[in-house]
């Protein structure tokens, strides 16, 4: 298996799997994408891509938070980044490589 892919298959995208509570029940989020990105320290770090709901604002901390009380601690995002909407092919389903690449 690829290992770039480990994390996207473990937790999936978008947000299926076991972070599907951050997109479905968090107040502020519209839909989420979860994916691993590349860490020094860990190998991967979870990475929360999420489109708020009308102008809601969403800290890194505030998530962490949230998801603390529903997510394991190995499941709970390491770092966020906020869109307006997530990147899709013709066919409407999440693109994992243009998700991925909001971060180069």
């Amino acid at each position: 298996m690829n290992p770039a892919l480990k994390l996207d298959l473990f937790i999936g995208i978008p947000s299926y799997g076991g972070n599907g509570g951050i997109s479905s029940e968090h107040p502020a989020i519209r839909e989420c994408a979860v994916l691993g990105l590349p860490d020094d320290t860990w190998g991967e770090a979870v990475t929360a891509v999420v489109v708020p709901k009308g102008r809601s604002a969403l800290a890194l901390s505030t998530l962490r938070e949230w998801c603390k009380a529903r997510l394991a601690p190995y499941k709970i995002p390491q770092r966020l980044k906020v869109v307006e909407q997530l990147p899709r092919n013709a066919m409407g389903k999440v693109t994992k490589p243009a998700v991925r690449a909001l971060f180069t």
